[in-house]
């Protein structure tokens, strides 16, 4: 749950961004978030795009269990989680940096 939960807040801080510079996001994507945001003139560094590539496949694997081959739990571990953290630091950051 926990990856799902970090790539869902990256999502919607990325969405409230694109809200704030006029034009909303209507994906799950991080990534065509941050595309949707370079495209309206606001400078994205590529480390937001690497972070958000980490990211959204999360959004289906880490609570289906065809998207990873089993349960998903199984597939999680710490030190997995804490990387998507970190990435998720990243968006974070970038995002407060705009608003």
């Amino acid at each position: 749950m926990a990856a799902f939960h970090l790539q869902q807040n990256t999502e919607k801080m990325l969405k409230a961004l694109c809200f704030k510079e006029g034009r909303p996001g209507f994906t799950h994507s991080s990534l065509d978030l941050l595309k949707k945001l370079q495209g309206m003139q606001v400078e994205v560094p590529e480390e937001a795009f690497q972070a958000a590539r980490r990211l959204d496949p999360h959004y289906i694997l880490s609570r289906y269990p065809n998207g990873v081959g089993g349960i998903p739990r199984d597939y999680y571990d710490l030190a997995m989680i804490e990387e998507l953290e970190k990435c998720a630091k990243i968006l974070m950051n970038f995002v407060a940096s705009r608003l």
